[in-house]
């Protein structure tokens, strides 16, 4: 029978099978977690159902808690839940209008809305 003992884990392998003590498991549960908790920019993108392109310039704004290591990112999960929780809607949609600002069709694109309701953007007083 294929027996030894280590001690990072605290555990031991007995008979081909590794057996941890209860010191070990929870060791190694821990371990588990935060590697699962560190993830990489396209497990962020994938996470929050955006571009790759998006959540790399995001984070190079500062505007999602991220660390650039060497040539790759890296985010905590509970960093982004934390901050997908935080954000306030208005500040969100306000951000948003901004990106807007510079669109060239954005007047004939209202203009369009309004016209397709019958009433004009601005309501004047009869």
């Amino acid at each position: 029978m294929l027996s030894f003992c280590w001690q990072p884990l605290s555990g031991c392998v007995v008979g081909g099978v590794r057996r941890f003590t209860r010191e070990g498991m929870a060791m190694a549960v821990q371990l588990q977690q935060v590697t699962h908790e560190v993830l990489t920019l396209d497990e962020v993108a994938a996470y929050l159902r955006l571009p790759k392109e998006t959540v790399e310039r995001q984070a190079m704004r500062g505007q999602l808690p991220a660390r650039r290591i060497e040539d790759t990112w890296r985010f905590l999960k509970t960093a982004i839940d934390d901050w997908l929780r935080s954000q306030d809607s208005r500040l969100i949609l306000l951000q948003q209008a901004g990106a807007l600002r510079d669109d060239d069709s954005l007047a004939e694109l209202r203009a369009a809305i309004y016209a397709q309701r019958g009433r004009t953007e601005v309501e004047t007083e009869a």
